[in-house]
């Protein structure tokens, strides 16, 4: 359908409403509270009443630069972000290969790029994020986070780490995961928490006692007292699982 608002004498704004504008739209239970019109969009801000879902389990969700790991004791799922740094690399190779002499111009090329890179890296996150409360739907469970509150003080210069590195880190899209997969999550009724990262990787998730890094294999964690060896990654995300269920009982 065609919606067509007037906004400026003799200058209709025609609006087209794709499938999933016409699908939230249509929706009764959904109040709009305000709407903001410019001359290129409209955005229409809207409620509805959400029960919350009681919660049999907790999921928790372990972020890194390279994958995203969410799991329990019963089932861990991995999502590769790998493809998010190579989007961020291949902006930097784009403005390093802008050699035109004109200030106006490279300003709006860099702005162009950071646009596209912005957009590339939230649409990647949207669909990790819709999959992640889509699964904590279906099988009722509260999604936790670590609490990463002044995790950029790490990677800053004099910390003895490389350019490379730090550059990586700082770029890293560690909150807008975050961001959409909570308003995503309480839009739905499923709840969600943070709890404290302290010890999420050091701690055995079976037993609770301290594990130590595997000499042959760096990813892998050992236990000496239970004798699990697990992925790092798994472990932290059943701690911080672990955590969650505490904060949800």
């Amino acid at each position: 359908s065609l919606l067509t608002i007037p906004f400026r004498p003799r200058q209709p704004i025609n609006i087209l409403l794709n499938h999933h504008t016409q699908k939230i739209l249509s929706d009764i239970t959904l109040k709009v509270c305000s709407f903001t019109i410019t001359a290129l969009n409209i955005s229409i801000c809207i409620s509805k009443e959400v029960d919350q879902i009681k919660c049999t389990n907790t999921v928790g969700i372990d972020r890194n630069l390279r994958n995203v790991t969410c799991g329990n004791d019963t089932m861990v799922t991995f999502y590769k972000t790998n493809k998010l740094l190579s989007i961020k690399q291949n902006t930097i190779y784009a403005k390093a290969g802008f050699h035109r002499n004109d200030h106006r111009k490279k300003r709006q090329y860099y702005k162009n790029l950071q646009n596209r890179l912005q957009n590339r890296t939230r649409q990647f996150i949207h669909k990790i994020s819709k999959r992640i409360v889509q699964n904590a739907t279906k099988t009722r469970s509260a999604i936790a986070f670590e609490d990463l509150k002044g995790i950029r003080k790490l990677y800053r210069k004099g910390n003895g780490q490389g350019n490379k590195y730090r550059r990586k880190l700082n770029g890293w899209q560690f909150y807008e995961l975050q961001r959409q997969v909570q308003y995503k999550a309480t839009w739905v009724g499923i709840p969600v928490v943070f709890v404290n990262p302290k010890r999420t990787s050091k701690l055995c998730p079976v037993c609770g006692d301290r594990i130590q890094e595997d000499g042959q294999n760096c990813r892998k964690l050992l236990c000496i007292n239970c004798g699990k060896s697990m992925d790092r990654d798994v472990i932290a995300s059943m701690n911080v699982a672990y955590k969650g269920w505490t904060r949800v009982i």
